[in-house]
């Protein structure tokens, strides 16, 4: 579930893993108001780590440029130097998110609204989709859209078996 909620925050999810989020929210109110939290603090510090990182960056890089300019000094890795501050800057990040979550007021996160239609055994049931299209689900069979497409992408979870009258869309 952790790395659902960092794709989430990070704005990368799939329609099952959005999916699977909004069920996990609406299981319980606690899970809930932890996305939240989650959400409120990745909006308030993303900027200010990426400021930090770009610091360490920049305190690295002219470590390297003194480093060649002086031959007096030893030879060190600067790329292991570098993976070790990332490393230092994402543990901080992980950590500062875990300290804000317990001390912060809850708001509602974004959801995406899902529609799941399901066919019982010796059922077969036809849906219209938000974009016009004619969906028939076979015997035993469940869809999963979301309420409303995106501009760029039509995406639906088809368990079972169905045929589809796609309403045509050139754009």
């Amino acid at each position: 579930m952790d790395q659902l909620i960092a794709k989430y925050l990070q704005g990368n999810l799939t329609l099952e893993e959005q999916h699977e989020l909004s069920k996990w929210i609406q299981s319980d109110e606690k899970n809930a108001e932890t996305l939240r939290k989650l959400e409120i603090y990745w909006k308030d510090h993303q900027s200010d780590l990426m400021v930090e990182e770009l610091e360490v960056r920049r305190r690295l890089l002219q470590r390297m440029q003194d480093d060649k300019v002086s031959n007096t000094k030893s030879t060190i890795n600067y790329r292991y130097l570098l993976r070790i501050a990332a490393i230092l800057v994402f543990v901080f990040s992980i950590s500062l998110i875990v300290v804000q979550v317990n001390f912060n007021d809850p708001v509602k996160p974004t959801s995406v609204a899902l529609v799941e239609k399901v066919s019982l055994p010796g059922q077969k049931i036809s849906t219209l989709l938000p974009d016009g299209t004619i969906v028939k689900l076979n015997t035993d069979s469940k869809i999963i859209t979301p309420a409303q497409f995106s501009e760029n992408s039509r995406e639906v979870t088809l368990i079972g078996e169905a045929f589809f009258d796609v309403k045509r869309d050139e754009s």
